[in-house]
């Protein structure tokens, strides 16, 4: 006989919050079974549940007696008595994979699906724990970062634009200008190099990103950065230095 899960114990999703204060407040629920082992009880959606009314009807109609409680509920229906389907985890996966892109359901979803084992919707998504939750959307956003966006969403609101960059690229300016400072401070390299201390280069740059904010301090950062590997690039050429056989 199963048993509610303690409230006050810490949640078995790994959140590190109390359970009252985690999952507790999600349509399903964390048990204890006699042995003392986590449960999770999710409830039937119906149509789960006419599902399974339906392979009830297909067990009687194809074995003559009801169904019982050691009998497979999703059974071979080739076979004399009954067994389960000869199906490993992994190729029902991408069975339903299969059927979810003839759906017409996103790459990025499929994708999350076929590394997750859940596929999320905002329907479901009180369902699950938290630790599920992430591990789905962590995969949305690893797809999209390996492969593209996809589709623009109408409703999600675009990034907006990013500042130009407020460097300049000239090292050999007679007169040093802010410019020329935020060049050099927006610049790991001179901390790479040893020309600076790390502590040194962490508080400029910080006080330029509380100055002029987080972007404006990464454009800046890339600009320089990409100045550099022009010059090394072009230094290369003109050196002739090039691949060796």
């Amino acid at each position: 006989m199963s048993k509610e899960y303690p409230p006050n114990q810490p949640c078995p999703c790994g959140s590190g919050k109390k359970y009252e204060a985690c999952c507790a407040r999600k349509r399903f629920r964390f048990t204890l079974d006699e042995h003392g082992n986590i449960e999770r009880t999710v409830p039937l959606a119906p149509e789960v549940r006419a599902l399974l009314i339906e392979q009830e009807r297909a067990f009687v109609a194809k074995f003559g007696r009801e169904m019982g409680l050691d009998d497979p509920i999703f059974f071979d229906p080739n076979a004399d008595t009954p067994q389960p389907m000869e199906m490993d985890s992994a190729q029902m996966r991408r069975e339903l994979g299969e059927a979810a892109k003839k759906a017409g359901i996103p790459e990025e979803l499929i994708y999350a699906f076929n590394k997750t084992g859940i596929l999320l919707t905002a329907e479901n998504r009180d369902l699950f724990p938290d630790n599920q939750v992430t591990e789905f959307q962590d995969s949305v956003r690893q797809y999209r970062e390996m492969f593209g966006e996809g589709e623009p969403d109408e409703d999600e609101p675009s990034d907006p634009p990013l500042p130009a960059p407020t460097v300049n690229p000239d090292e050999d300016a007679e007169e040093w200008t802010e410019a020329d400072i935020r060049r050099v401070i927006c610049n790991p390299l001179h901390a790479l190099n040893g020309t600076v201390t790390d502590a040194t280069w962490i508080g400029a740059a910080r006080k330029l990103i509380e100055t002029e904010g987080l972007d404006q301090f990464l454009v800046n950062m890339l600009h320089v950065l990409r100045e550099e590997l022009i010059e090394v690039e072009d230094d290369d050429v003109e050196g002739g230095e090039g691949p060796t056989a």
